[in-house]
């Protein structure tokens, strides 16, 4: 009897041979962009940062400090680092999500109850976790399993996207029901914390911050549109604002910092990074853990692989819908395939795994259309006001070539708005453009004839996780220099508050 041939599904090979022809335009298409990409980078860097940090003040209460938000910011950093360098799909963002922080809770709690594991081999068996996920995770992008990935509906991919937003939308309340508490961090509060005046006059505090950075984010992102300020301004606070703003805002958070009584929660907790020493090693320590608990390992790896699969997948596909329209080809064998090589590290060095993760993957991609369509529509405007005295279809026809040059779409539309003007029928004529023929302005009027392009590059992706890593050593050289008690340079309640700007933000209005 012969036995049936295994082959591996091509998917992984065609996956690389689609984005190969395209990678040194990948580089060069971000390095083009000059001091401009450094907007999505900055506005990325955050809304990737500051969950981490939220996450790993979960991961320390969840699991008795084995895992902090040193962890979570490493693994967010190096991933994000290897996903901009060889991932697939380079606007997919990275991260560690929050149903991982739910899973890891419920693996503490089974872990500690049992003698054999304790907290002490508790990242061991995370790790072996990681390495039979990693293990699956090869297996399904190897069998062609993300060919299904087109079954998945918009629908599903955001009403998924949805669960996650009210995720973080939870997660910011609780930072603000937290500043009406006594810190859970303290061993034993006596005194003026237990004082319902102090309690209450923190909490709305932390409610004014909350609130007012997210009020000034939300408005300051359409600066654009604004009818004052330069336009110079209005770009500046539209692409850098609500960097600027959680700045501002923390520092705001200062200004009202003494004589708090111990036992108030003011600062988020970060340990020394130079300090965690622990989990590097847990390679060396998963021969400890028992067989039997080894192959137990297999039952939350199952679940991890389940929600890699769709996380990441659905991910990815929000990154890349037909509304960004992209040009390049998408990667969803070969990403999977990197996310268990990924897991596999983030096991043995006793970090917790990442994935793509939502909103952060299309704010990326919205991000990146905002500035393709700016460079595209200042080079434009350029094009018409250095013709402005030549014939109003020269100058069209001038900017047709322009677009051209820059390879936009944006040649087609122009081309459809001559023609329509000269009188020839078409099919193609801006749908965006109401005003009548002749009388819509070359200059200001450009957005109308301007369709949906991205900047699909990778250098934003790796400066963001650049930056993720930089403020990771940052904050060990600060804590070093300023031992405990050491407030780290975020208050509680507005970093907090980011992650319901991220869910505005994702929101598909």
């Amino acid at each position: 009897m012969r036995l049936p041939k295994l082959s591996v599904n091509s998917g992984i090979l065609d996956d690389l041979r689609g984005r190969a022809v395209w990678y040194r335009d990948d580089w060069q298409q971000g390095l083009n962009c000059s001091y401009r990409i450094l907007a999505p980078s900055t506005y990325i860097l955050f809304t990737s940062a500051i969950p981490a940090i939220a996450f790993g003040e979960q991961f320390v209460r969840y699991t008795d400090g084995s895992i902090s938000a040193v962890h979570v910011l490493t693994a967010t950093a190096m991933c994000g680092i290897i996903q901009a360098i060889v991932g697939g799909q380079p606007l997919l963002i990275v991260g560690v999500a929050e149903p991982i922080v739910l899973l890891y809770k419920f693996m503490y709690s089974f872990a500690s109850a049992r003698p054999a594991l304790g907290q002490n081999l508790f990242l061991p068996w995370c790790a072996w976790t990681c390495v039979w996920t990693a293990c699956m995770l090869w297996l399904t992008a190897a069998s062609g399993a993300c060919r299904y990935i087109y079954k998945f509906t918009r629908f599903s991919g955001e009403l998924f996207g949805m669960l996650i937003a009210t995720l973080f939308l939870q997660q910011a309340v609780q930072g603000v029901k937290e500043g009406f508490q006594v810190d859970s961090g303290t061993d034993a509060v006596t005194g003026a914390a237990n004082d319902f005046n102090w309690r209450l006059v923190n909490g709305l505090w932390g409610f004014i911050l909350a609130v007012g950075l997210l009020w000034t984010s939300l408005t300051v992102r359409r600066a654009r549109s604004w009818l004052y300020f330069k336009g110079w301004a209005r770009s500046f606070l539209a692409d850098y604002g609500v960097p600027l703003l959680v700045v501002i805002w923390s520092a705001v958070g200062y200004c009202v910092n003494s004589g708090t009584p111990s036992g108030i929660p003011r600062r988020t907790r970060i340990p020394n990074t130079w300090d965690e020493k622990t989990n590097w090693t847990v390679a060396r320590d998963m021969g400890q853990v028992p067989g039997v608990y080894i192959a137990g390992a297999l039952v939350p790896a199952l679940v991890i692989t389940i929600l890699f699969y769709f996380d990441h997948s659905v991910s990815s596909q929000l990154a890349q819908t037909a509304d960004f329209n992209l040009r390049k080809p998408s990667a969803y064998n070969w990403d999977l395939l990197l996310v268990g090589f990924m897991t596999f590290a983030c096991g043995i060095i006793g970090i917790p795994p990442v994935n793509g993760v939502l909103p952060q993957a299309p704010m990326h991609t919205r991000a990146l259309a905002t500035l393709r369509s700016q460079t595209i529509k200042t080079r434009l405007q350029k094009t018409a006001l250095q013709h402005q005295d030549q014939p109003r279809a020269d100058v069209m026809l001038l900017m047709v070539e322009q677009a051209m040059k820059m390879d936009s779409r944006a040649a087609d539309t122009i081309k459809a708005a001559l023609s329509h003007e000269l009188g020839q029928s078409t099919n193609d004529f801006p749908h965006g453009l109401t005003k009548p023929p002749g009388v819509f302005d070359l200059v200001r009027d450009i957005d109308a004839v301007l369709p949906m392009e991205v900047q699909e590059q990778r250098v934003s992706g790796l400066l963001q996780s650049l930056l993720v890593a930089v403020c990771l050593r940052k904050l060990g050289l600060a804590l070093q220099h300023n031992p405990p008690p050491f407030s780290p340079p975020l208050p509680l309640t507005p970093h907090e508050w980011l992650n319901a700007h991220a869910l505005n933000d994702s929101l598909p209005l």
